[in-house]
């Protein structure tokens, strides 16, 4: 009889334990996760978009995703990290959060060079720059001292002016084009600048003569002009003569007029070379009687001329054509 006593207790015990148990169960509380996004179609979260229900206390890491086109920008509501895109939320509490996504802004690069090294600088400098999609930028290029700017490669507004614009609407890779800085010899320039240009001191022998030149006149007279040498020479430096020079000059730095067979014979004898050439080809005597009569006539017209019948040939006109290729 004790011993059915002693377990009757024993089971009314543990059927309180088990009441209390359940008891304590039922007061654990519960909150909701409630989770959405902003704007709509600008990303994602996980846990997804929302209502979640989780225990007092609970830790939850929640992460935003952005959509193509957008980017994380922040967390509304009580996160641990409103700037992180993971991030954890306790839940204390029911909670509300939102994951709020801005639209990406879209970037590109400018690379900017110069050419050669050295030969100048550009603003912006040179390197890589970054710029938001549309933006128009200035760029310029200054050269270094003894060059000047020549042109831009690249996809910028105008090639030819060292102050121009590039729009960024994709990468762009521009370079500053520079050249050395030329000073041309001029009739005014001095008679050592002019023999030391290539072809300066032919030159002078063909328009002033062997004697004027070895007579003194680079010894005596290099550091002067040949306008100022003119009055002083008595007569001996003449208009035509100067003329001459100067025409040379402009033809041996690019500034005169190319000749060719067809050009008259006149300007052919101007050119540095030319009126040695017309003697080789010709023939002294010929040149002289047609720079007198005819200057303004080019060889195939002189040709066909009937007083010039049987004293121009082919071969003349084969040797001047040739020759005339090298000046």
């Amino acid at each position: 009889m004790n011993k059915l006593k002693i377990l009757m207790i024993g089971l009314m015990v543990l059927a309180l334990l088990a009441t209390f148990a359940v008891g304590c169960s039922s007061d654990e509380e519960e909150y909701d996760l409630k989770i959405s996004v902003s704007p709509a179609g600008g990303g994602t979260t996980s846990p997804a978009v929302g209502t979640h229900t989780y225990d007092e206390g609970d830790v939850i890491t929640i992460t935003a995703t952005a959509a193509a086109g957008y980017e994380f920008d922040s967390w509304t509501g009580d996160v641990a990290d409103t700037s992180a895109a993971s991030t954890t939320v306790t839940m204390d509490a029911d909670q509300t959060v939102t994951a709020k996504f801005v639209e990406a802004v879209v970037t590109y690069t400018l690379t900017m060079a110069v050419d050669p090294t050295g030969g100048g600088t550009t603003d912006p400098a040179v390197g890589t720059h970054d710029y938001d999609d549309g933006t128009e930028v200035d760029i310029t290029a200054t050269a270094a001292d003894g060059y000047v700017f020549d042109s831009w490669t690249g996809d910028v507004d105008d090639t030819s002016a060292a102050s121009t614009t590039v729009t960024m609407d994709a990468d762009q890779s521009v370079t500053a084009n520079f050249v050395e800085e030329v000073t041309l010899v001029t009739i005014d320039s001095t008679i050592n600048e002019i023999m030391a240009l290539t072809g300066g001191e032919d030159l002078l022998r063909e328009c002033l003569g062997d004697d004027i030149v070895d007579g003194g006149l680079v010894s005596m007279g290099g550091s002067m002009s040949l306008p100022t040498i003119q009055p002083m020479s008595q007569g001996m430096v003449t208009d035509d003569m100067i003329d001459c020079v100067e025409a040379g000059l402009e033809a041996l730095q690019g500034g005169g007029e190319a000749v060719t067979i067809d050009s008259p014979l006149g300007d052919i004898a101007e050119v540095p070379g030319g009126l040695e050439l017309l003697n080789t080809c010709i023939g002294e005597s010929i040149v002289t009687m047609f720079l007198q009569m005819a200057p303004e006539y080019s060889f195939p017209e002189a040709m066909a001329m009937p007083q010039a019948a049987g004293m121009l040939t082919q071969e003349m006109l084969d040797c001047l054509e040739a020759g005339i290729a090298d000046l």
